[in-house]
């Protein structure tokens, strides 16, 4: 399968694009590390349904242990980057001794052509990091 014709996935004011490893948050790119990334698409292409510990960290980690604890920082870290709460989620429920389950409704994008570079003087590794600081 070509990159170009994985779809994306919309959520709230959020849109991930799993094909270009971008996450967009009222379309201001929102920086995530490449496993906190992937444990997010992981969720989301599983809406609605728990996804166990067990086989996010054996999709995650394949080749060895990892401490639970990790996980759940990676969790963490992604509900900070959708201004997310533990309690009041709008997005990601954890799931006593099961998971996680992402709760939001969600919409499947098909890939639209990637837009022409801008001539913006600004660096997309400047406007990315503005945005995170301060989209919530």
């Amino acid at each position: 399968m070509m990159a170009e014709e994985k779809p994306s996935f919309r959520f709230g004011e959020f849109e991930l694009q799993p094909a270009e490893r971008r996450l967009l948050g009222a379309g201001r790119p929102i920086s995530l590390t490449p496993k906190v990334f992937d444990t997010l698409v992981l969720l989301v292409e599983r809406a609605g349904h728990v996804v166990s510990k067990d086989e996010l960290m054996k999709a995650l980690w394949p080749r060895g242990y990892v401490e639970e604890s990790n996980l759940t920082k990676h969790v963490w870290l992604i509900r900070r980057a959708l201004c997310d709460g533990e309690k009041d989620s709008r997005f990601i429920e954890t799931v006593p001794k099961a998971g996680y389950r992402f709760v939001a409704p969600v919409t499947t994008v098909p890939s639209a052509p990637l837009p022409a570079p801008s001539s913006s003087p600004v660096s997309e590794a400047a406007a990315q990091s503005s945005a995170a600081a301060t989209f919530c």
